[in-house]
C-alpha cells in the first residue's frame, strides 16, 4: 500500500523518514507552489515540505540540479516548446536565472498573454512559431482552453460550429537552432498535445549530433491522441542514447486511479560520467 493511503500519522511518521515535513495547507498559503501536496481526505489537503532531500521524481527542479551536478553540466539553453502563457517558461527563468529560455508559441491571442506574462525577463526569448517536423503551415482549430490547442491529428478538431480558427508558421529546431547560432541545448520541454514527436523528428540533426542533454515531454499512457505514447516516445529516444529519469505531475483516472499522462524527464546516456550514480 502506498504510504498517501495510510492514516495521517503513519503518513506523517513515514515522512519523516523520507526527510518531509507535513503540514496544514492553511498554515502555509504562500509557499504553496514550492512544495508538493497530497489530499488524505474530501476537502483536506496537506503539503509536505523538504527538510533534507527529496527523493526522485518528486520535484523538477531539485531533480535538475541533480542532474546538472552530476553530468558537470552547465545549463545555458532551454527550449520550451508548447510554452503556451509562459508558466514552464517562468519556471525555468526561477530555477536558472542565467540561462536563455526559448519559448515558442504559435497562437496570437496566447503569445500575446506569453508575450505580458515574461516582459521584464530579458532572458526569455519568445518566437510565434510552432515547432514541427518541417517547415510548413497548419490551420490550427481554437480551443475553449489554449491548453487544448494542438496541430495533432485527431485533436486539431474545432469542437463547435463556426468555431475560430488560425494559420500558423511551422519551423523546425534543427533549423531554429542553426539561423539562432544554438550549439547545445541543455533541457528540451515539449508539451504540443499530441505532436511531440513530430518535434522530435524535427530535431534530428541535434540529437545525432548529441546536441541535446536533457528532453522533458508530455507523455499518454493510454489511446487518447492529445498525448504523445509513452512507449513510442521512449523507444524513439532510446535510438539516440535516452534513458527514462522520473515522472513528474501524474494525472490519474478520477474512478480507477490509473495515471492517464504525466511529465517524463529523459537523460542523454551518452553524457554520463564514468562514475556510479
Amino acid at each position: 500500500m502506498s504510504i498517501w493511503h495510510r492514516p495521517k500519522q503513519i503518513i506523517k511518521t513515514q515522512l519523516a523518514k523520507r526527510g518531509y515535513v507535513l503540514e496544514r495547507s492553511a498554515s502555509l498559503p504562500r509557499r504553496v507552489q514550492e512544495m508538493g501536496f497530497i489530499t488524505l481526505a474530501p476537502n483536506q489537503t496537506w503539503y509536505y515540505e523538504r527538510a533534507d532531500k527529496l527523493p526522485l521524481g518528486i520535484e523538477l527542479e531539485r531533480d535538475l540540479e541533480r542532474l546538472v551536478n552530476y553530468y558537470n553540466l552547465s545549463v545555458k539553453t532551454i527550449i520550451d516548446v508548447g510554452a503556451n502563457q509562459g508558466q514552464s517558461a517562468l519556471r525555468f527563468h526561477r530555477a536558472f536565472p542565467q540561462a536563455r529560455v526559448f519559448s515558442f508559441e504559435p497562437v496570437s491571442g496566447t503569445f500575446q498573454r506569453l508575450a505580458e506574462n515574461t516582459r521584464g525577463c530579458p532572458n526569455i526569448h519568445i518566437s510565434k512559431i510552432a515547432l514541427g517536423a518541417q517547415p510548413d503551415t497548419a490551420t490550427i482549430q481554437l480551443q475553449s482552453n489554449s491548453e487544448w490547442n494542438s496541430l495533432t491529428n485527431g485533436v486539431n478538431v474545432a469542437r463547435t460550429e463556426g468555431a475560430a480558427s488560425e494559420t500558423v508558421e511551422i519551423q523546425t529546431l534543427d533549423e531554429f537552432a542553426r539561423a539562432n547560432q544554438i550549439e547545445r541545448i541543455d533541457l528540451l520541454k515539449t508539451d504540443t498535445e499530441g505532436y511531440d514527436l513530430c518535434v522530435l523528428e524535427g530535431s534530428r540533426k541535434l540529437l545525432e549530433a548529441q546536441r541535446i542533454s536533457l528532453v522533458l515531454a508530455e507523455v499518454g499512457f493510454g489511446t487518447s491522441k492529445r498525448h504523445t505514447s509513452f512507449v513510442e516516445l521512449t523507444r524513439w529516444l532510446d535510438a539516440y542514447h535516452f534513458g527514462l529519469y522520473a515522472f513528474y505531475e501524474m494525472v490519474h483516472h478520477p474512478m480507477d486511479w490509473r495515471v492517464l499522462y504525466a511529465n517524463a524527464l529523459f537523460v542523454n546516456l551518452k553524457l554520463a560520467p564514468n562514475k556510479p550514480a
